[in-house]
């Protein structure tokens, strides 16, 4: 599993950090060697929370594309879930 934390930092200053969110990219476990599915989550804290997916990643392309394709399968589902 891959967790991203999204924190903003005022002025540059990590000591006070404010949280924005989490983002969770879980293998399925339904792929194979060479290509895998993930299921996502983004919990945006104060109770919200969305989910998307992404299929068959060729996992040779890295871990930067495969955030950059989280990211955008989350973006489709802005406003499906409040």
């Amino acid at each position: 599993m891959i967790m991203v934390r999204i924190e903003v930092w005022p002025y540059g200053d990590e000591e006070h950090a404010e949280p924005l969110g989490k983002l969770y990219i879980a293998n399925t476990g339904a792929g194979t060697l060479a290509v895998a599915d993930y299921d996502l989550l983004l919990d945006e804290g104060s109770g919200r929370k969305r989910v998307a997916v992404v299929r068959g990643y060729e996992r040779e392309r890295g871990w930067l594309p495969l955030l950059r394709e989280a990211l955008a399968a989350l973006e489709a589902t802005k406003g499906a879930f409040p």
